[in-house]
Order: C-alpha cells, then sequence, then structure tokens
C-alpha cells in the first residue's frame, strides 16, 4: 500500500504489515519544521523538498516502534531513509528492527 500524506510525505506498508511514514513538511522534525507558514501553501504545491525528513514505523496492529527515545525519529537523511525502507521491507516483526 501507498500512501500520500499532504504533499508533504508518504506512507509505505509492506506485506510483512509493517508501515513506514515518511514526512518533511511544517511542524515534522526536519529541516523545515519551523516553516508554519507553509503549512497550507505545501497542499497547494507541486513540489515541496527538504534536506532531511522525519520517520515512523508501526504494525498492522498499531504498535509503533521505539526508536530509542520516542517513537519518531527526525531529522533523518535520504540515505538513512532508504537504509530504514530496506529494513521495514525485509523484517517480519518490529522486534527485529533495531536503530543503527
Amino acid at each position: 500500500m501507498l500512501r500520500s500524506t499532504n504533499n508533504k510525505g508518504f506512507q509505505l506498508t509492506f506485506s510483512n504489515g509493517i508501515t513506514i511514514s515518511v514526512q518533511w513538511g511544517a511542524h515534522n522534525y526536519c529541516c523545515r519544521r519551523n516553516n508554519s507558514a507553509d503549512l497550507f501553501a505545501e497542499k497547494d504545491t507541486p513540489v515541496v523538498e527538504s534536506l532531511d525528513a522525519e520517520i515512523a514505523i508501526w504494525d498492522s496492529q498499531e504498535v509503533w516502534h521505539d526508536f530509542g527515545s520516542d517513537t519518531v525519529k527526525g531529522w533523518v537523511t535520504t540515505d538513512e531513509v532508504g537504509e530504514w525502507i530496506d529494513r521495514v521491507r525485509r523484517v517480519s516483526s518490529l522486534e527485529e528492527l533495531t536503530d543503527k
């Protein structure tokens, strides 16, 4: 399952039932966090860019992955987002995820 979220991110749910959310808009834990003026403009802007994003991961029972200090990991680079997507795709449960 693929979902778009107001032109500021997306969610991927894999066949293992685990979802990863990647968000980079106003109020998200990213370099655009304090761009509250963009909050409504994001929906009408064709392309919204950011140098980093926040991620969150949960399973089909809506149990969220704990990154150690929070269930959301902020200021994640593009390469790290790719690594997390691949990790989420490969596991069969949240317990198999590790925060490297």
